[in-house]
């Protein structure tokens, strides 16, 4: 089993700019190059490594609606947050869209946050942040 370091320095795993690229079954290396990206997760993903190349540009990575994801856990890996654009996770449901409590800003190197539906919410069950 890989860790999630290793995952993120894998020469296996693609770059795409502006749009997530699967590699490995539920890794996605999502690659943001604007002022704003985003990136919808998917109910099958499980880990999203976010960069971004801009200094100040800001990365959304959007969990999956709650409906798809009950009892299901989702990590997000900042390997250059200091060094680039602020990356943040936002909850999809819900009027605000807004980002998950501290685990949500992944703005320092090797930031990482690990999430869990249960239903009714999303829980920040890890976080490096």
């Amino acid at each position: 089993m890989r860790s999630i370091r290793d995952l993120a320095n894998a020469e296996a795993l693609d770059t795409a700019k502006g749009a997530g690229s699967y590699t490995e079954k539920g890794v996605v290396r999502f690659a943001a190059d604007g002022t704003i990206d985003t990136y919808d997760m998917k109910p099958n993903d499980r880990l999203v490594i976010a960069t971004s190349d801009q200094s100040d540009g800001v990365c959304i990575i959007y969990l999956p609606p709650m409906s798809q994801a009950i009892g299901k856990f989702y990590g997000v890996l900042a390997p250059t947050g200091a060094a680039a654009g602020d990356v943040s996770v936002y909850d999809r449901d819900g009027a605000t869209h807004s980002e998950i409590g501290s685990g949500g800003d992944l703005d320092a190197d090797a930031d990482f946050s690990l999430f869990y539906c249960d239903g009714t919410t999303w829980r920040v069950i890890f976080t490096t942040v």
